[in-house]
């Protein structure tokens, strides 16, 4: 229970719930809770549910929740006290799907966050699925907002059989847990489906008391890869379809509000999944990846799964980079379908910056910071001497070398299936002396030569004329450099 945040004061009652659920010797309930004030106990404790309540097992000192290990090693620690048949992990706090918040009214809302050490648990670096033990847990539960995104699940790849989320908001209160821990006295323990279903009804059924719209998934972590496969080909058509369509199947498609679960608002980040794929053309209700949802009001008309779909630009270039570092993006290449569904113009407005020029023993490198880019798209390095040579490269540097003179260096964005160009980078100006011969080229053209040099043929002949390609040998007062000309 990450409660050292505004969470503190309900993590109490939910602690209550603990204690008045039913009790089963064939059921152990460990409980790692870390709060703050204004709760008394603002270390973290270890509890285990026994028939008269709950038993302090371990004080923790300070504990950080936003550190993978300490997830790690409550995990570690009650599977070698506490061996079972069966394990299931809820994970209690906030949450905002895959991502960490850059402030607003959600700014406290990232996953397992910690106000005393400042930290969360950052799913988009793998520290979700760096703390949780492959292969050990039938279901991971998440009594969270918003941790019903694909890019969660496919964090947790390998790591359970069943995840239990919400793709919204989830009220202050979570989950009955009199209600939830009883499910699992109640049942035999190879029913891990039933139980699971059960949560999912007994959630949806505190709706009139909550007074809130209200949504629960369980997802089949068995089907994850293969969906993952089938998503990847479906994306991969998409990315041919023109931006304005796909906005259009984006702005008809369902939205999860982060702020007001009543208002339907199509320019919220989070989108129902299979709702947009079904706008989009493709039938993908065959999917076995939602093994079973429940909702209310108009959450009932979604499949209970979202995908990170930012209606803004902004939002989606500042979360960019964050977002290459998932799973589910290496997987499916779903970020080069939100490149698509925005005007190119967008992206090419800016003009890469930070332009740096460093002379190696060898060779010459450029650097220049690094932009928002498909991996369609190159960088195009404009080096302006007697002559102007180009060069696409993917990344954001680039190592040549260079005859004596003096050189231009730009910089730009580039398209090759438009042909557009982003803005030119300012220049940067080098010089190249005479003593720097070592940097000439190891290939040429015949009509860069520098007339301080002559060519000798491999032989070690002048050449008068060079009627052909080869390899010669490039000679001044000075230096000699075997080179290839072509």
């Amino acid at each position: 229970m990450a409660a050292d945040n505004s969470l503190t004061e309900i993590s109490e009652y939910d602690l209550e719930e603990i204690q008045n659920a039913r009790f089963s010797n064939k059921v152990n309930v460990i409980i790692e809770i870390d709060r703050c004030y204004p709760s008394s106990e603002t270390e973290g404790i270890i509890y285990i549910k026994g028939e008269n309540g709950l038993l302090e097992l371990k004080k923790l000192g300070e504990i950080n929740t936003g550190d993978p290990h300490t997830l790690k090693e409550f995990i570690l620690y009650s599977k070698a006290s506490f061996p079972a048949r069966h394990y299931g992990l809820i994970l209690w706090g906030h949450g905002k799907s895959w991502e960490k918040s850059n402030g607003g009214f959600t700014a406290y809302r990232f996953f397992a966050n910690d106000e005393t050490n400042g930290d969360l648990l950052d799913v988009y670096k793998g520290e979700l699925r760096e703390a949780i033990p492959d292969s050990l847990f039938d279901f991971i539960l998440f009594d969270g907002c918003m941790m019903g995104g694909i890019e969660v699940l496919s964090e947790l790849e390998g790591k359970a059989d069943f995840v239990i989320a919400s793709p919204s908001l989830v009220p202050i209160q979570g989950l009955p847990y009199d209600s939830v821990i009883s499910l699992f006295c109640y049942f035999p323990p190879d029913s891990v489906k039933l139980i699971l279903k059960n949560i999912v009804d007994a959630y949806i059924g505190m709706e009139t008391l909550y007074n809130t719209p209200l949504s629960f998934s369980v997802f089949d972590l068995h089907n994850l890869h293969a969906e993952l496969q089938r998503l990847k080909c479906v994306f991969s058509s998409l990315r041919e379809v023109g931006f304005s369509d796909i906005f259009y199947y984006r702005s008809s498609s369902f939205t999860y509000n982060l702020y007001n679960p009543w208002v339907r608002d199509s320019t919220q980040s989070y989108v129902d999944l299979y709702n947009f794929l079904e706008e989009a053309g493709f039938d993908l209700n065959s999917s076995t990846l939602v093994f079973y949802n429940k909702a209310s009001a108009f959450f009932s008309d979604a499949s209970g799964l979202h995908i990170w779909f930012p209606f803004y630009t902004r939002i989606f270039k500042n979360g960019f980079k964050k977002y290459k570092m998932l799973n589910f993006d290496h997987m499916t290449e779903w970020s080069e379908v939100l490149f698509s569904a925005f005007p190119e113009d967008s992206f090419f407005n800016q003009a890469p910056s930070n332009l740096t020029i460093k002379k190696k023993s060898d060779f010459i490198e450029l650097r220049w910071s690094e932009m928002i880019k498909s991996k369609h798209w190159y960088y195009k390095v404009y080096i302006q001497g007697e002559s102007t040579m180009e060069f696409l490269v993917l990344e954001n540097r680039l190592r040549f070398s260079l005859l004596p003179g003096r050189y231009k260096f730009f910089v730009t964005l580039f398209n090759p299936g438009t042909l557009k160009e982003s803005i030119h980078s300012p220049p940067l100006e080098l010089y190249v002396d005479e003593s720097e011969i070592n940097l000439f080229p190891a290939f040429m053209k015949i009509n860069d030569l520098p007339p301080s040099c002559y060519l000798l043929d491999i032989t070690g002949r002048k050449v008068k004329k060079v009627t052909k390609r080869g390899v010669f040998i490039l000679k001044n007062e000075f230096h000699t450099k075997k080179i290839v000309v072509y």
